[in-house]
């Protein structure tokens, strides 16, 4: 089995995915028929139910999650610490899945369970998605922010022990921005409460790796989000802080580099600040038209790049 999931876990660094679960469903297959009631099988079903959860299928990743549960159960029993990391795996799948209220009480019979093992990393996780149900059902910013703390702490145990890039702490944080882009999407509580999730997420990413290229990419996506809704002077603020992360991690002439200058050009241009986006829209309609070239081959006219374009048509604002 451990060679298996070992496999399994160097095809998901080789950004595999799809060919991890099915060397797992492949054990699965041979495992089950020879001893369907093993606690290695209930691991297998574990495993699997990770990646396809990591994979954005919660509905698979909850069959494997329920599986993984009953063999562990019966092996070991209901008061088991080993179940209690089970009843966690289905609970966290069933919040992927928008069960919420699914999902509530496994958690907390998961945290009673393990709450007599303070160092078991399973009993913050369950803390964690608890407080992300709390931050799911807020109907205004200061409810949301009120959910701070029982995000914040177990998260803050979780990403130095399982590490910022685990599977575990990816997963949670990624459905944190789920809750965000559900908000943004739907309206509900208007644009406050869905730039407060939004700020939310940033606390977080903030609390694993504060200067990680991952946080300037949300903080580019705010940055969007409030040039959409014509909130200039904040995404201008967000850009800059934003850009200076990435410049950190990659040199000048980098895509992202560059995303991020010519976003910050469309920003100057809308909000009257013609001399800097002149500056950085036409360097930046100089780069786009540049890969224009270099990516179309023959017939592909200059400037023929979506962001060229745009470049022009903020260029015009400016002038």
């Amino acid at each position: 089995m451990d060679k298996l999931v070992d496999a399994a876990v160097e095809l998901v660094e080789a950004g595999k995915l799809g060919q991890a679960v099915q060397v797992l469903q492949q054990g699965i297959d041979v495992l089950g028929a020879a001893y369907p009631g093993s606690p290695e099988l209930g691991e297998l079903h574990n495993q699997a139910a990770l990646l396809l959860f990591l994979g954005g299928q919660p509905d698979q990743a909850a069959t494997h999650a329920q599986a993984a549960l009953e063999v562990t159960q019966a092996v070991f029993g209901a008061a088991h610490p080993l179940t209690a990391h089970r009843l966690l795996r289905l609970a966290a799948v069933r919040v992927g899945q928008g069960r919420g209220d699914d999902a509530r009480p496994l958690l907390a019979v998961t945290a009673d369970m393990l709450g007599p093992y303070p160092e078991d990393m399973g009993l913050h996780e369950a803390k964690y998605y608890l407080g992300l149900l709390q931050a799911g059902a807020a109907s205004s910013p200061s409810d949301v922010v009120a959910a701070d703390d029982a995000l914040l702490a177990p998260l803050k145990v979780l990403a130095p022990a399982m590490g910022p890039d685990s599977m575990i702490v990816r997963l949670a944080v990624g459905q944190h921005s789920r809750l965000v882009g559900a908000a943004l999407d739907s309206g509900r509580g208007g644009f406050a409460l869905g730039e407060a999730l939004f700020q939310q997420h940033i606390r977080l990413q903030e609390a694993i790796a504060p200067d990680s290229p991952e946080l300037g990419l949300t903080l580019y996506q705010l940055a969007v989000t409030y040039y959409a809704h014509d909130m200039l002077p904040e995404a201008g603020t967000v850009l800059q802080r934003g850009a200076a992360l990435v410049r950190q991690h990659y040199p000048e002439g980098h895509d992202l580099v560059q995303m991020f200058l010519h976003r910050l050009g469309m920003i100057c241009a809308a909000g009257r600040d013609p001399r800097a986006a002149q500056q950085l829209l036409s360097a930046s309609k100089a780069y786009y038209a540049s890969q224009a070239q270099g990516q179309g081959g023959p017939g592909q006219a200059e400037g023929d790049h979506p962001l060229a374009h745009e470049a022009d048509a903020g260029l015009a604002m400016a002038a």
